[in-house]
């Protein structure tokens, strides 16, 4: 990733390094990999992906909301062996104008299409509905819109 003179971010410093890019003047974008399932306590949205209820990510949304960043979709496409065909599709250019979650909601919906179109280029192997619906509301509670764990009586 790093040869073609991007910079790989860790996710607990992305709103930092956003930050100083936009002191320093720096264009910049940012490529997001959503392919993990969030740990309990970060689960803000589930979403009806592949015909399962799933929990996901949504620090992409707010980092993008709190700096008004247009946010876009990556639409790869296989041309044939080693060659690929990248189609940027727009999310939203007013992320602030959105809905809360809507552009999580776009992201996925543009996902599950591009995995429906080409299923076998898409990494079954990881358990992405490991957690469910149930175990979350048994377990945790949200309050003031934080995710806590709930009191064992």
């Amino acid at each position: 990733r790093n040869r073609m003179g991007s910079e790989s971010v860790p996710m607990s410093e992305t709103l930092r390094w956003i930050l100083k890019a936009k002191r320093e003047g720096k264009p910049s974008g940012l490529g997001y990999i959503s392919d993990q399932v969030p740990l309990w306590q970060n689960i803000h949205h589930w979403v009806d992906f592949l015909n399962q209820d799933t929990p996901v990510f949504t620090g992409v949304e707010r980092i993008a909301r709190s700096q008004n960043q247009a946010v876009f979709y990556c639409d790869v496409r296989r041309v044939k062996r080693g060659y690929y065909r990248c189609l940027i599709r727009p999310i939203t250019l007013n992320p602030a104008q959105m809905p809360e979650f809507a552009i999580t909601d776009a992201y996925f919906s543009m996902l599950q299409h591009t995995i429906c179109r080409e299923p076998a280029y898409w990494l079954w192997s990881h358990n992405r509905w490991k957690r469910t619906r149930e175990e979350f509301n048994r377990r945790f509670e949200v309050v003031n819109g934080r995710v806590v764990e709930r009191v064992k009586a």
